[in-house]
C-alpha cells in the first residue's frame, strides 16, 4: 500500500484528501490474459450499483462486532451507528457514468473507492483505519463475487486462483468534514460577526512563556506549520501586541491585510481576511495597515514597540482574535506575549482552550517563571500539554 497527500496554496486553504491504495497495481495493469484479474470497470451500471449497495451496507451497518471498524483512539465504530465517517463506496464504472476522472495516478481505474470523512486529517491513526477498511472491502467483495449468480459476471477470471488482497484493488480517500456554522442571532452586528469568526474553529492551542526571549514565537510558528504539513487546517495568531514577531519569522508573498468581502446580504462583515502562507492562516498586529488606527501596527521591519496600557492591550488582542475571518480550522495556534497579564487573561476567559504549550530555557530564572505560567493556566482550567 502507499499514500499521498498535498495541499493547495489558495486563499481558501482547501485541503487535499489523503489517498491510500491497496492491492497489486502491477496485476491491474497486466494484459487481458491474466486469469486472476478482476475487471470492475466493465460492469454494467446496474451491477455496479448492486455491489456498491452491498459493500456500503456492510461497512455502515457494523455495530462494533468487527474490530477493524473501531477507531483505535476514540474506541467507537466509524460506521453510521457510531462516528458516521464512511460517506460512499464507488465502483470504477460509477466514475465513468458520472463523468469523473478516476485515474489519479494510474492506479484507480480498476479500484473500488471508499470515501471517509473524519473531522480532521490530524487524526494519528488514519493510515491504520484506511488499511482496515480496505481489508474488509476486499474480503467482502471476494465473498460477493463468489456468489453463484455474480460469479458469472467474471467468467474471464479464475476465481479459484485469485487472491483478494492482490487482485481486488481498493482506494481509500480521506478528506476532512466541513465544519458547520451554528446559527448566531444577535441585535448587535459586531457581536454576531465576532461569534461567527470563531465558530468554525475546533481547537484553540495557546503557546506561552513567562520569560521573554526563550523562543516561544519560533516554537509556535514551527508547531503551526508542522500541523499544516500533517494535513490540518491551521491558523497562527501572534498576540504579542507590544512587539509582534510573526512578520519577522514569516514572509508571505503578499502580506497585505484586507477587509472581508460583504456578506450575502450585501452588508460589510466588519472582519479582516487572514494572510495565507503555505496553508497556514496568519494574523499579527505587525501585518495590519498603519492606517488602521491600532497602535504599533504597520511596518514589520520597524523596531519601535507599541506603548499600550494593560487593558488596552487586552482589547487589541481580542480584536485581532475575534475580528479575523478564520474560516474552517482544526487548530488555531495562539502565540501569547510573555508574562501573565491582560492578554493572557483575555484569551483564557473568552475562549475554551483545548490546551497549552509552555516554552522555557534551562536557566533557573526561566524555570521559576515557567512554573508561574503552568500554575496560572491550571487555575484557569487549561492543561499544559507539553513543555519545550
Amino acid at each position: 500500500s502507499s499514500s499521498s497527500s498535498s495541499s493547495s496554496s489558495s486563499a481558501s486553504q482547501k485541503t487535499e484528501p489523503l489517498i491510500f491504495h491497496y492491492g497489486n497495481d502491477d496485476n491491474v495493469k497486466k494484459s487481458n490474459g491474466d486469469t486472476t484479474r478482476i475487471r470492475l470497470s466493465g460492469l454494467s451500471p446496474r451491477r455496479s450499483a448492486e455491489l456498491e449497495d452491498e459493500l456500503f451496507s456492510k461497512l455502515n451497518n457494523d455495530d462494533g462486532s468487527d474490530d477493524r471498524l473501531v477507531d483505535p483512539i476514540l474506541g467507537r465504530v466509524i460506521s453510521r451507528k457510531g462516528l458516521d465517517w464512511i460517506r460512499s463506496v464507488l465502483m470504477p464504472s460509477s466514475f465513468v457514468s458520472l463523468g469523473v476522472d478516476n485515474v489519479a495516478d494510474g492506479r484507480m481505474n480498476e479500484s473500488i473507492t471508499v470515501m471517509i470523512q473524519p473531522p480532521t486529517l490530524l487524526h494519528p491513526k488514519l493510515a491504520d483505519i484506511a488499511s482496515n477498511v480496505a481489508q474488509l472491502v476486499q474480503e467482502e467483495m471476494a465473498s460477493l463475487i463468489r456468489n453463484e449468480k455474480r460469479s458469472q459476471w467474471f467468467e474471464d477470471t479464475n476465481l479459484e486462483l485469485f487472491n483478494p488482497e492482490e487482485d481486488i484493488c481498493v482506494t481509500v480517500k480521506i478528506s476532512p468534514r466541513e465544519i458547520t456554522t451554528p446559527s448566531i442571532s444577535s441585535s448587535n452586528t459586531d457581536i454576531a460577526n465576532q461569534g461567527k469568526a470563531l465558530a468554525n474553529i475546533t481547537h484553540f492551542l495557546a503557546v506561552y512563556s513567562c520569560k521573554g526571549g526563550v523562543g516561544k514565537s519560533t516554537i509556535a510558528a514551527n508547531l503551526a506549520y508542522q500541523l499544516a504539513s500533517n494535513g490540518g487546517r491551521v491558523g497562527l495568531l501572534d498576540l504579542d501586541v507590544y512587539g509582534p514577531s510573526l512578520p519577522l519569522l514569516v514572509h508571505p508573498d503578499d502580506p497585505t491585510v484586507r477587509q472581508s468581502p460583504p456578506n450575502d446580504a450585501g452588508t460589510n462583515s466588519n472582519t479582516i481576511e487572514p494572510i495565507t502562507h503555505r496553508n497556514v492562516k496568519l494574523m499579527s498586529l505587525g501585518y495590519v495597515s498603519p492606517t488602521s488606527g491600532v497602535p504599533g501596527s504597520g511596518d514589520p521591519s520597524s523596531s519601535s514597540a507599541a506603548v499600550l496600557r494593560g487593558p488596552m492591550a487586552g482589547r487589541v488582542a481580542s480584536q485581532l482574535l475575534k475580528n479575523t475571518a478564520w474560516g474552517n480550522l482544526d487548530v488555531l495556534v495562539l502565540d501569547l506575549p510573555p508574562g501573565t497579564g491582560d492578554v493572557q487573561l483575555e484569551v483564557c476567559q473568552s475562549l475554551s482552550l483545548s490546551g497549552a504549550v509552555a516554552v522555557s530555557t534551562p536557566s533557573r530564572l526561566a524555570w521559576a517563571d515557567a512554573r508561574k505560567g503552568v500554575q496560572m493556566f491550571g487555575e484557569m482550567g487549561v492543561a499544559t500539554l507539553a513543555l519545550v
